[in-house]
């Protein structure tokens, strides 16, 4: 087989990046068509076929430090360590602790998180049965309540009929802010939005929205903390009843 000895950055298809975000598994191939990354030395990394390691020297490198830095360097090699196979949500989550040494494609990336999502929703979503005094299975109506809201507050900041469900502008932590802000102002306290960015993102799907997957662009920042206030005298008080 003739390959060229150059080491370029070839990305996936959307396509491939389907298909391997149904493995179970991630192998060094998969890893490698989806980094772009060559075996060997990567900057401050090492991929070899069994994972990839931090390069952070030898031990007598690292005895002549203060404990702080062989506290931090240790750090590094430890976060820095993935084994092959491993899971796709632990070849993001350990993505995310590079610091953009390492990206993914975002069509990956989106698949692995709305699956899981999803697979969240159609647990809650089974039908609700009684056993004794208990409920069993079924999506709890506060998700039900918790999706109408969003829809009214979503319509009520963004009229723009061209907003599209399928890619929601701005950031799900921006989102969460300006929802903080809106109830604050209208309740003088924060009780529903009182929660996290992964919950508001399973709202969001339940409520039949996507949040654009990848880097928020400086524009859209602060998307829906300026549309918050910028609509706040329209918003009335009993939305949150």
């Amino acid at each position: 087989m003739n390959m060229s000895k150059k080491k370029q950055k070839q990305l996936p298809d959307a396509v491939t990046c389907v298909v391997v975000s149904m493995n179970d598994e991630i192998h060094i191939d998969d890893f490698l068509r989806l980094t772009g990354k060559c075996l060997g030395d990567n900057g401050t990394y090492r991929i070899e076929e069994s994972g990839v390691t931090g390069e952070v020297g030898d031990i007598s490198e690292v005895v002549g430090l203060t404990s702080e830095d062989q506290a931090v360097l240790l750090e590094f090699k430890r976060k820095a360590k993935l084994d092959f196979p491993c899971t796709p949500q632990r070849l993001i989550e350990w993505v995310k602790d590079t610091d953009g040494e390492f990206t993914l494609p975002v069509d990956f990336v989106r698949q692995i998180e709305e699956a899981k999502v999803e697979v969240l929703l159609q647990e809650t979503a089974r039908p609700r049965g009684v056993n004794g005094n208990k409920i069993m299975g079924g999506r709890p109506k506060e998700i039900d309540k918790k999706a109408d809201l969003l829809r009214k507050l979503i319509s009520l900041m963004h009229t723009d009929k061209t907003l599209d469900p399928g890619a929601l502008p701005g950031s799900v932590a921006d989102f969460l802010d300006a929802c903080q802000r809106i109830e604050k102002a209208k309740t003088n306290e924060i009780n529903v939005f009182s929660t996290t960015k992964e919950t508001i993102k399973t709202w969001l799907i339940a409520a039949g929205y996507r949040v654009k997957i990848g880097r928020t662009s400086k524009d859209e920042a602060k998307y829906w903390t300026r549309l918050c206030v910028e609509t706040m005298g329209k918003i009335p008080p009993d939305v949150f009843t």
